[in-house]
């Protein structure tokens, strides 16, 4: 798992016709690059979903050659975990994961570690499962959340050029949520496009072996 992997693939994901497949559930880390479009937070939305659906997001996860590693303690704070080779020895990268449950959708927030250090932003998406188990991740659109902030009903700043707009929300978490909830927020994830992590589930080899299968193969 390469976090700067998933950089590249989140600064482009607007601006591309076909998005990479893991966007959210790691380093959902951004920079001002050309064509950067994210919307990012301050503070992690609430970990209101229950040990059900905690469940449902937990073990493990893959996306093109990478496999991410997701669990939750008892707080409901959960962790994410991913290993990297790089210099010639392998490399843990972590991070922390909260799951919301919202009235009429789910969400995830995240932040990771960036040289043993917490990045100030969390980024967040809006998350579903297929019928097979796998993980539909949607991420938040910035010219609608650019259009709250500038009526007032979120609280943030923006930055926009001809290379980036980037979208932070300073809301308290509990109104951010409230304007997810909103009907009349209408719809703020790109669901043309979603992104899809497999689980990785273990079979069984003719041998007796375990062998890693993605789930609904």
């Amino acid at each position: 798992m390469r976090f700067q992997w998933w950089e590249d693939e989140w600064s482009s994901s607007f601006k591309s016709s076909r998005s990479g497949a893991i966007l959210v559930l790691g380093a959902l880390l951004v920079s001002a690059v050309t064509g950067c479009a994210s919307v990012t937070l301050l503070q992690p939305l609430p970990a209101t979903a229950d040990a059900t659906e905690r469940a449902r997001l937990e073990g493990e996860w893959i996306a093109e050659d990478q496999i991410i590693h997701v669990r939750f303690g008892s707080n409901g704070l959960g962790q994410i975990a991913g290993v990297d080779w790089k210099d010639g020895q392998f490399r843990l990268e972590t991070g922390e994961i909260t799951a919301c449950r919202g009235a009429r959708q789910h969400f995830l927030s995240v932040r990771v570690k960036t040289d043993h250090e917490w990045e100030p932003h969390y980024y967040f998406a809006q998350y579903d499962f297929t019928p097979e188990g796998d993980l539909l991740l949607r991420l938040p659109d910035p010219v609608l959340f650019d259009a709250a902030v500038q009526t007032g009903r979120l609280e943030g700043t923006v930055e926009k050029t001809d290379y980036f707009h980037t979208v932070e929300i300073s809301s308290a978490p509990e109104v951010l949520v409230a304007f997810l909830n909103d009907p009349e927020s209408g719809e703020l994830f790109n669901f043309k496009d979603p992104m899809i992590l497999k689980r990785l589930v273990l079979g069984t080899s003719d041998e007796g072996e375990p062998v890693g299968m993605p789930e609904g193969t």
